[in-house]
Formats: C-alpha cells, sequence, structure tokens
C-alpha cells in the first residue's frame, strides 16, 4: 500500500510535467466555469510544474489555455529550454519511481527469507567426520503437522515427525580430496506421520474411512491392518439412472441401478465396455477403477430414478505393505507399524561414484513433493594459518616457516633439532613445546626428531606422516583431519620431505538447514 501512495503521487508529478509541455505547445481554450481565485490558484500549480497536490481530475485544458494567454510570450530558445527541464523532471520522476520499487522489493524478499528462516531448523556447530542422529517436529519446523484428526466423530492427537540418522559431514573419501560433503546414509532420513495409540485401527473402512494429509497431500485410508494400509482415492460422486459425467478424459454412465448392484459403462472415443458391480465392491472397467460405495432405490429417496454413490478414477484401491517401494519416489519405501506411516530413504549418499552422490555445498535431498528438504550450508567461515616444513638434509634439522608464537615473541621461521626449538639464526628459544600462531594449538618437538601438533604427527627428517595414530603417506590427495587441517599431497610431501599444513585458528564446524 506504502509504495502504491509513492507511485501514485509521482504519476500526478508526471501528469502536471506533460500539462505544462502542452502549454509550451499551445492547447485550444475552452470554456470554463471556474471562479478566476480556482484559475489563479491552478495556474500557480501548473507553473511550478511538479507540486504532487495538484488535482489530476480535473480537467485543466482552461487553466492551461488561460496560462497562455496571460503569459508573456516566450522565445524559441526559451520554449526548448522550458521542455528540457520538464523532460528531466519527467525522467527524475521515473527514476525515483523505480528507486521506490526496487526498494520494497527488496524489503519484500528480505521479509519472505526472514519467514523462511523462522519455520526452519538450523543444525550448526556440525564437526568433522562426527555422526549426527536427531528427531524435529514442528516445534523445530512449522511445516509440520502437530494436531488432532477426526475420525468417526472423535478428535485423536497426530503429529508429523522427520529423522535423521548418522548424518555427517564427511572427510578423506575417495575423490574427495580436502573437500567436504554431507554423507546421508540408507535409512539416515525417515518422515512419520504418527497418531495417538487410542485410535481404533479395527474400525477403519470403506463406510468410516481414516482422512488426513500425508506429504501435505490428503488421503483416505479405508483399510489399516498392523503393517498393511489399503489407500482409497478417485472421484466420488452421486449420480441418477441414466446420468453421465466424465472422467480421465473418459465418460462414465450409471446405465442400471438394482437394490444391491449397478451397470456402469466407459466411453472412450469408439470404445465401449458395461460392467456389473456389486454394493461395496470394486471392478475396472476399460481402464478406470469404480468402487460401487452405496446404491439408493428411489423409495428411499422418494426420488423418480434411483441413485448411486460411486467412486471412480484410475487406482480407487491402493494396498500397500511394509517395505514396499514408494511408487512415485523409488528412494523412498513405505513404514508402516501400529500408529505410524512414513517413508524411509533406501539408497546412500555416501559415494561420488555412484548416482546418489553426497551432497555439496548448497545441495538438498527432500522428501516426495520437496516435502521436507535437508540442505548442506558448508563450512562456517573461519581463517587458516599456513606451515611449510622442509627437511634440512645439511644441518640435520627440520626448518618451518608460519606464525610461530613464545611467550609474547613472534617467529616466522624456526628449526626443530630433536627437543631443541632454534630460531633462523641457530640459537636455542625453547625446548619441545612453542604455540602455533594465534591458535590453541601447541606444537611439540619430539626427541626422536618427530613434530606433533592437533592430531598430525610428523616423522622424523619428514619421513612420513600420521593422523590420528593412521599413515597417510602413501595418499596422493589432500587430507583433511577432523580438527580441519589441510595436509596437502601426503605422497609427494613425503616423497620431497616437504611438507604443507593449512591449520585453522579454530575448530572446523559446518551446518544444515532442515525446512519445508
Amino acid at each position: 500500500m506504502k509504495l502504491m501512495k509513492h507511485i501514485k503521487k509521482i504519476i500526478a508529478i508526471g501528469i502536471i510535467g506533460v500539462f505544462s509541455l502542452g502549454i509550451l505547445a499551445g492547447c485550444s481554450p475552452k470554456e470554463t466555469t471556474y471562479t478566476q481565485e480556482q484559475l489563479d490558484a491552478q495556474i500557480d500549480l501548473a507553473k511550478q510544474a511538479g507540486v504532487a497536490s495538484v488535482d489530476i481530475t480535473v480537467d485543466n485544458d482552461e487553466v492551461i489555455s488561460l496560462a497562455v494567454n496571460d503569459t508573456i510570450v516566450k522565445t524559441d530558445a526559451e520554449k526548448k529550454a522550458e521542455v528540457d527541464r520538464l523532460n528531466l523532471v519527467i525522467e527524475d520522476m521515473k527514476a525515483a519511481a523505480q528507486e521506490i520499487e526496487t526498494e520494497a522489493i527488496a524489503e519484500a524478499e528480505a521479509a519472505e527469507a526472514a519467514e523462511a528462516a523462522e519455520a526452519a531448523y538450523l543444525k550448526d556447530e556440525m564437526l568433522l567426520d562426527v555422526a549426527y542422529g536427531f528427531t524435529l517436529s514442528d516445534r523445530k519446523v512449522a511445516k509440520l503437522f502437530d494436531g488432532e484428526v477426526e475420525f468417526d466423530g472423535e478428535d485423536y492427537d497426530a503429529e508429523e515427525t522427520v529423522t535423521f540418522t548418522d548424518i555427517k559431514l564427511a572427510i578423506n573419501n575417495e575423490d574427495f580430496n580436502q573437500e567436504i560433503f554431507l554423507e546421508i546414509p540408507k535409512e539416515g532420513f525417515s518422515y512419520r506421520f504418527v497418531f495417538e495409540d487410542t485410535l481404533d485401527l479395527d474400525e477403519i473402512s470403506d463406510d468410516e474411512t481414516l482422512e488426513f494429509d500425508f506429504l501435505g497431500e490428503t488421503v483416505e485410508l479405508s483399510k489399516w491392518d498392523g503393517d498393511s494400509i489399503e489407500f482409497t482415492k478417485g472421484t466420488i460422486t452421486t449420480m441418477k439412472e441414466g446420468q453421465s459425467i466424465e472422467v480421465e478424459g473418459k465418460i462414465v454412465t450409471l446405465d442400471i441401478v438394482n437394490d444391491d448392484y449397478v451397470y456402469v459403462r466407459v466411453t472412450d472415443g469408439a470404445k465401449s465396455e458395461s460392467k456389473k458391480i456389486e454394493e461395496g465392491d470394486t471392478r475396472e472397467v476399460l481402464g478406470l477403477e469404480i468402487y460401487a460405495d452405496a446404491v439408493l432405490d428411489n423409495e428411499a429417496l422418494e426420488e423418480t430414478q434411483d441413485m448411486a454413490t460411486l467412486k471412480i478414477g484410475k487406482e480407487v484401491r491402493i494396498e500397500i505393505d511394509d517395505g514396499d517401494e514408494y511408487e512415485a519416489d523409488d528412494r523412498f519405501d513405505w513404514v508402516i507399524d501400529g500408529h505410524s506411516i512414513g517413508l524411509v530413504l533406501v539408497e546412500d549418499y555416501t559415494d561420488l561414484d555412484e548416482d546418489y552422490q553426497p551432497l555439496s555445498v548448497g545441495d538438498k535431498l527432500c522428501l516426495p513433493n520437496e516435502y521436507i528438504c535437508i540442505e548442506f550450508n558448508g563450512l562456517d567461515e573461519d581463517e587458516s594459518l599456513s606451515y611449510d616444513f622442509e627437511y634440512d638434509e645439511d644441518d640435520d634439522y627440520i626448518r618451518a616457516r608460519g606464525d610461530f608464537l613464545l611467550g609474547i615473541e613472534d617467529y616466522d621461521e624456526i628449526l626443530f633439532d630433536g627437543e631443541r626449538i632454534l630460531d633462523e639464526d641457530e640459537y636455542q628459544v625453547a625446548t619441545g613445546t612453542i604455540t602455533m600462531g594465534d591458535t590453541d594449538i601447541v606444537l611439540t618437538a619430539n626427541a626422536d626428531g618427530s613434530i606433533e601438533f592437533e592430531s598430525i604427527k610428523l616423522l622424523a627428517n619428514l619421513t612420513g606422516i600420521e593422523v590420528d595414530g593412521n599413515d597417510i603417506s602413501s595418499k596422493d590427495e589432500d587430507y583433511r583431519s577432523e580438527y580441519g587441517s589441510v595436509i596437502y599431497n601426503p605422497e609427494d610431501s613425503v616423497d620431497d620431505q616437504e611438507i604443507t599444513v593449512d591449520v585453522p585458528e579454530e575448530v572446523v564446524e559446518g551446518s544444515v538447514t532442515i525446512y519445508g
């Protein structure tokens, strides 16, 4: 509304500019009934050409004509200058309108993003290579249902949940290099619609169906037997004998209604088929399933024609067992038990060489209908420090370049000679330990010539690399530790006895967002 007021104001100013251009071009005067005071006031407004309060619903031709007659004749140059000025006014007004519209759109988008963020759940502070599991309801994801479902005249509590199991920010798998992906394993993503235990499943029938929203779509259950259910769907209609309707592009005619059965004919172009259907039964007629829900004679209804209630569709009844494939999306299987119905992921999103790959930054995995999605946001922004380690064979020590801190002294190059830590001039400055820059990581120099920091161990003379006690010296891709440090091409580094490691100032964390 605020945007429209601004735009209307600008339009009014623009029209005044057009009126003023008309003055300069010459307008034919018309008879008028305005008082002289009204004319004088409008002449002043027209001369100002830019006042938003002019009444643009009034015919101003008389005012313009009078203004031309009462104004000193202008030279061509003056007229051109006035036209140029008014053109600039109009362009300024157009630019102002565009700016207001752009700001309004930006505000609307920001509001929409804020609303979406409130409806989503952020799982943050996720460490690398750590498996996480959690269940979410409407208290975390607003799209999920938590309320009551009516059945047989009673209200029953029900809710939707999504569960994630053993998902993790994976590192160092084949072809990962130093990249990080969100792994979601088989059965790592599931959805449930859960009813309270007091709901009597045996009472669900064709006459008393259980209706609720599943993945955002309304469904009806006509049977629930432990781990097996039956959906009923299609067009429900009450027809009189002889009446025809169109369903799925075919003509359905109720030919005959008897006490407990009907004859239904389906016509599809030149093809036609008719079948008898007992009350309470379903039959397929020329590609349509037809369920005779109720047969009503005219005596009971006091009607001149018999009637029947039919349910018609491509599939009127769908029987599903626990573990069946979800036909609309074969990545999921049905999960049906005592009082819950749902889906579970049956594909691994863990291997870059497979059709279903782990999620890179910005990727998402969704339930059918994109009802609930999980998206990998990537890593939190963090600074890293780079360190180069090189074995000096002539002097038999390891030279390290990077940011080191000892007390209040900073060093950008130090030497390791067993436990001794030397500065670049080979003066000993410490024994055993030194801090790595602005991190909380302490580097330890051992008597055997090895160096340890974080979970990384560089063997004597840089002849090998271990991470968490595992030898990674033969790895030909960049390797990342659980802390987040990156060791560049361990195999080549060991061969050259030159190793480069990037160390984050703080432990690396990432996040995912779950939203509807």
